[in-house]
């Protein structure tokens, strides 16, 4: 069944009324921020309700990804596949199972040292 327009307030208050109010993603309060009934570009399908933050940040980690995949190695390997082994591969290497870190990693201040910017000489 397809939605008119004018039938997306109803949804999305549907949709957050489902979701406790909170973003599906992130789970932020939705109440007073800007929101988005997301859908899926592919086959028009809604999925929920996001903050905008996460909307935005949905639509470029799938567009890079669908990008990547088709100009790629990856041709043959499906998007959401990828995106599964991405978390997987983040969520085991969360706790430095290797115990090496990088030398760009400052341990005093645990971030990343800012990167030294070489100064180009005009010709």
């Amino acid at each position: 069944m397809q939605i008119k327009a004018t039938d997306i307030p109803r949804y999305r208050q549907m949709y957050t009324t489902k979701q406790a109010y909170k973003c599906a993603i992130c789970g932020t309060p939705l109440a007073g921020i800007r929101t988005a009934l997301d859908h899926s570009h592919k086959t028009g399908q809604l999925r929920g309700v996001l903050c905008s933050g996460c909307n935005s940040l949905e639509g470029i980690v799938l567009k890079g990804a669908q990008r990547y995949a088709k100009a790629s190695h990856m041709i043959k390997t499906d998007y959401l596949q990828w995106l599964d082994r991405l978390r997987s591969y983040l969520m085991h290497f969360e706790m430095n199972p290797t115990g090496v870190v990088h030398p760009s990693f400052d341990l005093e201040t645990g971030k990343q040292k800012p990167k030294k910017r070489v100064k180009r000489r005009k010709k």
